[in-house]
């Protein structure tokens, strides 16, 4: 059933039993404590936030989860299963939020600008045909990544640190 709003407190709203979801409108959650899961652990769910839709909220992406973000606004993102997918997919510029991701990818071209402090990748990073990947501000900015490292493109890294930590081989 459709919620009476998307701003009440404490509401959590499951985007499960269908393999392609995603919006036709701009969405915001905003209540205390409100946000929104992707997949529910076990089917496959990849919700796609469109390039002429805006999603605000908080988003926590579970296993076989994928979350595939078109529109150059950034949700909150939360808990990244270590099985789950966030795909940063818009044409132009986006911002990567320093978070633990499963898997990152930016399966299209733009620059992708790393933000500050430390964003960890747990399984593999999948980098997209001719774009950038750099980092703005100042700060701490950092890549650390556990798995392969896929690179399809341009790959400029300036003065940051890329750390390769996976505890076998990595390419």
């Amino acid at each position: 059933t459709a919620p009476s709003n998307f701003t009440t407190n404490g509401q959590v709203f499951n985007i499960r039993n269908n393999a392609t979801p995603t919006i036709a409108a701009n969405w915001t959650v905003s209540g205390t404590g409100a946000k929104v899961i992707v997949g529910d652990g076990v089917n496959a769910c990849n919700f796609t936030v469109p390039s002429g839709f805006a999603f605000t909220g908080p988003v926590d992406v579970s296993a076989n989860g994928t979350l595939t973000l078109q529109n150059s606004t950034i949700p909150t993102i939360g808990v990244c299963d270590a099985a789950s997918t966030v795909d940063y997919a818009s044409s132009g510029s986006q911002n990567i939020t320093a978070t633990t991701y499963g898997k990152l990818k930016t399966s299209t071209g733009g620059t992708k600008t790393l933000q500050n402090n430390v964003t960890i990748v747990a399984g593999d990073l999948t980098m997209g045909a001719s774009y950038t990947l750099s980092a703005s501000g100042s700060g701490t900015r950092a890549l650390s990544l556990a798995g392969n490292w896929t690179n399809n493109g341009t790959f400029t890294n300036g003065s940051d640190l890329v750390t390769l930590d996976g505890s076998g081989n990595q390419s």
